[in-house]
Protein backbone atom coordinates (compact mmCIF):
# COMPACT_ATOMS: atom_id res chain seq x y z
CA UNK A 1 0.00 0.00 0.00
CA UNK A 2 1.00 3.31 -0.34
CA UNK A 3 1.02 6.32 2.15
CA UNK A 4 0.53 9.70 1.07
CA UNK A 5 2.03 11.97 4.02
CA UNK A 6 -0.56 14.88 3.03
CA UNK A 7 0.53 17.79 6.18
CA UNK A 8 -3.16 17.07 6.87
CA UNK A 9 -2.88 13.88 7.68
CA UNK A 10 0.82 14.66 9.70
CA UNK A 11 -1.51 17.17 11.70
CA UNK A 12 -4.28 14.24 12.16
CA UNK A 13 -1.49 12.24 13.44
CA UNK A 14 -0.37 14.46 16.25
CA UNK A 15 -3.84 15.04 16.65
CA UNK A 16 -4.38 11.50 17.80
CA UNK A 17 -2.06 11.26 20.36
CA UNK A 18 -4.24 13.88 22.17
CA UNK A 19 -7.61 12.71 21.23
CA UNK A 20 -8.75 9.42 20.40
CA UNK A 21 -10.03 9.59 16.36
CA UNK A 22 -12.39 7.06 15.02
CA UNK A 23 -11.55 4.48 12.58
CA UNK A 24 -14.65 3.56 11.10
CA UNK A 25 -15.31 0.78 8.35
CA UNK A 26 -18.57 0.48 6.03
CA UNK A 27 -21.58 -1.05 8.18
CA UNK A 28 -22.25 -2.70 4.78
CA UNK A 29 -21.80 -2.95 1.23
CA UNK A 30 -24.60 -3.32 -1.41
CA UNK A 31 -23.48 -4.37 -4.80
CA UNK A 32 -23.76 -2.45 -8.17
CA UNK A 33 -24.45 -3.98 -11.72
CA UNK A 34 -22.03 -1.44 -14.28
CA UNK A 35 -20.30 -4.20 -16.40
CA UNK A 36 -23.19 -3.99 -19.22
CA UNK A 37 -22.96 -5.65 -22.40
CA UNK A 38 -22.27 -3.58 -25.39
CA UNK A 39 -26.47 -4.36 -26.75
CA UNK A 40 -27.46 -3.23 -23.48
CA UNK A 41 -25.82 -0.13 -23.98
CA UNK A 42 -26.37 0.42 -27.81
CA UNK A 43 -30.70 -0.77 -26.97
CA UNK A 44 -30.87 1.74 -23.22
CA UNK A 45 -33.26 4.38 -24.24
CA UNK A 46 -33.26 3.75 -27.81
CA UNK A 47 -36.48 4.97 -29.57
CA UNK A 48 -37.66 1.29 -29.91
CA UNK A 49 -36.87 0.97 -25.79
CA UNK A 50 -38.98 4.06 -25.27
CA UNK A 51 -41.13 3.33 -27.11
CA UNK A 52 -41.82 -0.39 -25.50
CA UNK A 53 -41.83 1.53 -21.48
CA UNK A 54 -44.26 3.93 -22.72
CA UNK A 55 -47.14 1.27 -23.03
CA UNK A 56 -45.80 -0.88 -20.27
CA UNK A 57 -46.27 2.62 -17.91
CA UNK A 58 -49.59 3.43 -19.24
CA UNK A 59 -50.29 -0.23 -18.38
CA UNK A 60 -49.21 0.30 -14.74
CA UNK A 61 -50.85 3.55 -14.62
CA UNK A 62 -54.32 2.41 -16.00
CA UNK A 63 -54.27 -1.14 -13.62
CA UNK A 64 -52.36 0.35 -10.83
CA UNK A 65 -49.59 -2.26 -11.26
CA UNK A 66 -46.03 -2.15 -9.65
CA UNK A 67 -42.86 -4.06 -11.06
CA UNK A 68 -43.50 -6.91 -9.24
CA UNK A 69 -46.84 -7.56 -10.52
CA UNK A 70 -45.25 -7.31 -14.64
CA UNK A 71 -44.16 -10.44 -16.65
CA UNK A 72 -40.68 -10.92 -16.66
CA UNK A 73 -40.04 -9.72 -20.28
CA UNK A 74 -41.91 -6.33 -19.27
CA UNK A 75 -39.57 -5.89 -16.39
CA UNK A 76 -36.73 -6.96 -18.27
CA UNK A 77 -37.93 -4.30 -20.99
CA UNK A 78 -38.06 -1.62 -18.32
CA UNK A 79 -34.16 -2.03 -17.39
CA UNK A 80 -33.68 -0.71 -20.99
CA UNK A 81 -35.82 2.81 -20.07
CA UNK A 82 -35.26 5.78 -17.80
CA UNK A 83 -37.92 8.21 -17.48
CA UNK A 84 -34.99 11.06 -16.74
CA UNK A 85 -32.80 10.61 -19.73
CA UNK A 86 -29.55 8.74 -17.93
CA UNK A 87 -27.42 6.71 -19.51
CA UNK A 88 -27.12 2.84 -18.46
CA UNK A 89 -24.58 3.73 -15.20
CA UNK A 90 -26.91 6.32 -14.08
CA UNK A 91 -28.25 5.90 -10.95
CA UNK A 92 -31.88 5.28 -10.73
CA UNK A 93 -34.20 7.59 -9.60
CA UNK A 94 -35.79 6.25 -5.98
CA UNK A 95 -38.63 8.50 -4.52
CA UNK A 96 -37.70 11.24 -2.21
CA UNK A 97 -34.32 11.11 -0.05
CA UNK A 98 -31.48 12.98 1.82
CA UNK A 99 -31.81 15.37 -1.32
CA UNK A 100 -35.62 16.45 -0.83
CA UNK A 101 -34.21 18.38 2.24
CA UNK A 102 -30.21 18.19 1.94
CA UNK A 103 -28.55 21.11 0.08
CA UNK A 104 -24.89 21.23 -1.47
CA UNK A 105 -24.12 24.65 -1.55
CA UNK A 106 -20.68 23.85 -3.43
CA UNK A 107 -18.09 21.59 -4.19
CA UNK A 108 -13.85 22.34 -3.96
CA UNK A 109 -10.76 20.45 -4.75
CA UNK A 110 -7.56 20.57 -6.06
CA UNK A 111 -8.50 18.51 -9.19
CA UNK A 112 -10.58 20.87 -11.12
CA UNK A 113 -13.93 21.52 -11.86
CA UNK A 114 -14.85 19.20 -14.44
CA UNK A 115 -12.72 16.34 -12.96
CA UNK A 116 -14.36 16.48 -9.47
CA UNK A 117 -17.73 17.44 -10.59
CA UNK A 118 -17.99 13.35 -11.49
CA UNK A 119 -17.69 12.29 -7.53
CA UNK A 120 -21.19 13.75 -6.94
CA UNK A 121 -23.23 13.10 -10.26
CA UNK A 122 -25.36 9.76 -9.78
CA UNK A 123 -23.47 8.39 -12.43
CA UNK A 124 -21.38 5.41 -11.91
CA UNK A 125 -19.68 5.41 -15.24
CA UNK A 126 -18.10 8.60 -14.42
CA UNK A 127 -14.95 8.73 -11.71
CA UNK A 128 -13.15 11.66 -10.27
CA UNK A 129 -9.31 10.80 -11.19
CA UNK A 130 -6.57 11.67 -8.23
CA UNK A 131 -2.98 12.03 -9.58
CA UNK A 132 -1.19 9.55 -6.18
CA UNK A 133 1.83 12.20 -6.90
CA UNK A 134 -0.02 14.93 -5.19
CA UNK A 135 -0.04 14.19 -1.59
CA UNK A 136 -3.05 16.98 -1.41
CA UNK A 137 -5.55 15.25 -2.96
CA UNK A 138 -9.14 16.32 -0.95
CA UNK A 139 -13.07 16.81 -1.77
CA UNK A 140 -14.70 19.23 0.45
CA UNK A 141 -18.95 19.45 0.36
CA UNK A 142 -20.48 22.82 1.36
CA UNK A 143 -23.91 22.30 2.90
CA UNK A 144 -26.06 24.87 3.08
CA UNK A 145 -27.71 26.28 6.96
CA UNK A 146 -30.61 24.97 5.95
CA UNK A 147 -29.93 21.32 4.87
CA UNK A 148 -30.56 18.24 6.38
CA UNK A 149 -28.44 16.27 8.49
CA UNK A 150 -26.09 13.47 7.40
CA UNK A 151 -26.74 10.13 8.94
CA UNK A 152 -25.22 8.20 6.24
CA UNK A 153 -22.03 8.81 3.58
CA UNK A 154 -22.24 6.29 0.58
CA UNK A 155 -19.07 5.73 -1.43
CA UNK A 156 -18.07 3.76 -4.40
CA UNK A 157 -14.63 3.46 -4.79
CA UNK A 158 -12.16 2.76 -7.84
CA UNK A 159 -13.25 3.21 -11.49
CA UNK A 160 -16.36 0.92 -11.42
CA UNK A 161 -17.41 1.60 -15.10
CA UNK A 162 -16.99 -1.67 -16.28
CA UNK A 163 -14.32 -4.91 -14.23
CA UNK A 164 -11.80 -3.81 -16.99
CA UNK A 165 -11.95 -0.21 -15.61
CA UNK A 166 -11.87 -1.23 -12.30
CA UNK A 167 -8.91 -3.39 -12.50
CA UNK A 168 -7.23 -1.19 -13.90
CA UNK A 169 -7.78 1.97 -11.90
CA UNK A 170 -6.04 2.36 -8.58
CA UNK A 171 -8.04 2.86 -5.39
CA UNK A 172 -7.97 4.75 -2.02
CA UNK A 173 -7.31 3.04 1.13
CA UNK A 174 -7.92 5.44 3.61
CA UNK A 175 -9.53 8.67 3.89
CA UNK A 176 -9.39 11.38 6.50
CA UNK A 177 -12.55 13.30 6.90
CA UNK A 178 -12.75 16.63 8.45
CA UNK A 179 -15.90 18.01 9.81
CA UNK A 180 -15.64 21.92 9.87
CA UNK A 181 -11.77 21.94 9.25
CA UNK A 182 -11.20 19.49 12.07
CA UNK A 183 -10.35 16.03 12.01
CA UNK A 184 -13.15 13.23 12.57
CA UNK A 185 -12.69 9.97 11.86
CA UNK A 186 -10.83 8.08 9.33
CA UNK A 187 -12.86 6.03 6.99
CA UNK A 188 -11.02 2.72 5.96
CA UNK A 189 -12.50 1.83 2.60
CA UNK A 190 -12.46 -1.59 1.02
CA UNK A 191 -11.45 -2.74 -2.07
CA UNK A 192 -14.54 -3.70 -3.85
CA UNK A 193 -16.79 -1.72 -6.17
CA UNK A 194 -19.57 -2.09 -4.44
CA UNK A 195 -21.13 1.28 -2.55
CA UNK A 196 -19.36 1.45 0.75
CA UNK A 197 -22.42 2.89 3.60
CA UNK A 198 -20.78 4.44 6.55
CA UNK A 199 -23.37 5.25 9.25
CA UNK A 200 -22.84 8.27 11.64
CA UNK A 201 -24.66 9.99 14.00
CA UNK A 202 -26.57 13.11 12.61
CA UNK A 203 -24.00 15.57 11.20
CA UNK A 204 -24.87 19.51 10.88
CA UNK A 205 -27.03 21.87 11.80
CA UNK A 206 -30.03 20.83 14.12
CA UNK A 207 -33.31 22.57 13.19
CA UNK A 208 -36.29 23.46 14.69
CA UNK A 209 -39.37 23.54 12.88
CA UNK A 210 -40.62 27.29 12.88
CA UNK A 211 -37.65 28.46 13.97
CA UNK A 212 -35.23 30.70 11.82
CA UNK A 213 -31.85 29.61 10.50
CA UNK A 214 -29.40 31.18 12.22
CA UNK A 215 -26.54 29.01 11.82
CA UNK A 216 -22.94 29.08 9.32
CA UNK A 217 -22.70 26.93 6.15
CA UNK A 218 -20.68 23.66 7.59
CA UNK A 219 -18.38 21.51 5.41
CA UNK A 220 -17.25 18.03 5.70
CA UNK A 221 -13.70 17.50 3.83
CA UNK A 222 -12.23 14.34 2.79
CA UNK A 223 -8.57 13.80 2.01
CA UNK A 224 -6.60 10.53 0.64
CA UNK A 225 -4.34 9.76 2.95
CA UNK A 226 -3.42 5.75 1.77
CA UNK A 227 -4.28 4.03 -0.99
CA UNK A 228 -4.03 0.48 -2.71
CA UNK A 229 -0.83 -0.80 -4.16
CA UNK A 230 -1.16 -1.04 -8.03
CA UNK A 231 0.92 0.37 -10.96
CA UNK A 232 -0.95 3.25 -11.87
CA UNK A 233 -0.30 6.76 -11.07
CA UNK A 234 -4.00 7.66 -10.38
CA UNK A 235 -6.53 6.76 -8.34
CA UNK A 236 -9.67 6.87 -8.68
CA UNK A 237 -13.75 7.91 -6.46
CA UNK A 238 -16.99 7.29 -8.64
CA UNK A 239 -19.11 8.54 -6.47
CA UNK A 240 -19.51 10.33 -2.90
CA UNK A 241 -23.05 10.90 -1.58
CA UNK A 242 -25.21 11.24 1.15
CA UNK A 243 -28.15 10.33 3.00
CA UNK A 244 -30.26 10.81 6.04
CA UNK A 245 -33.93 12.50 7.16
CA UNK A 246 -34.47 14.44 3.92
CA UNK A 247 -37.29 16.04 5.60
CA UNK A 248 -36.02 17.23 8.80
CA UNK A 249 -37.52 20.11 10.31
CA UNK A 250 -40.22 19.95 7.98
Amino acid sequence: MKILATSSFLFAFQFLHCQKLQELKPVKTEAISTDFSQEFINHYNSKESLETCEEIWKKMRAENLSIKDLKLNEQQALDLCDELGGDPWSMKYSGCSWYCGGQIDDVHSNIGEDNISKVNDFNYGTASKFKTANTENFVEFIFNPKSSRITNIIIINGDVRNKGSFGKSGRVKKLMMFLDNSPFAVLNLEDTSAEQIFEFKPLGHKKKKGEPVKQKQWKIKFEIVEVYDNSQDEVAISEIYFDGDGHEGE
